[in-house]
């Protein structure tokens, strides 16, 4: 989960980073996991509804191990920089979709009304089918 800004910042520097609360999540990933970039907000620190997107923006790889680095790269509130950082090689979607056109396909998301709170952690674990799901949708 992120902002378009820092989904541009990754691809920029093929790059995912946590914070110290997700870093478990991010150290438990493997080199060749794959990873789907879901697209909350135009930029960090929006509110209301003219800057979201949610939209599912690309997939992603693996290709690193685990790293710390306090140089800030993406744009946050506050001072957090993301420290616990994994390179990643990110193909962006040829289409993007909206989660609301794919709520029935999924099976994280299958009835669910209130499906937001799904993406408010940066890092979730999805089913190998879903993950297919979502590619063939954006690929």
């Amino acid at each position: 989960v992120m902002t378009e800004d820092n989904f541009k910042i990754s691809q920029k520097y093929s790059l995912i980073g946590v914070s110290e609360s997700r870093k478990v999540s991010l150290m438990s990933m493997k080199k060749g996991d794959g990873l789907v970039f879901y697209i909350s907000r135009k930029k960090i620190g929006q509110r209301g509804t003219s800057g979201r997107v949610c939209e599912f923006g690309g997939i992603g790889k693996v290709i690193g191990e685990a790293c710390e680095s306090q140089n800030p790269i993406w744009n946050t509130v506050g001072d957090i920089t993301f420290p616990y950082r994994r390179k990643v090689e990110i193909t962006p979607a040829k289409q993007r979709v909206q989660v609301t056109e794919m709520l029935n396909s999924l099976d994280f998301l299958v009835g669910k009304k209130k499906w937001g709170g799904f993406f408010l952690q940066s890092l979730r674990k999805i089913s190998d089918k879903d993950f297919e799901t979502i590619k063939n949708a954006i690929l």
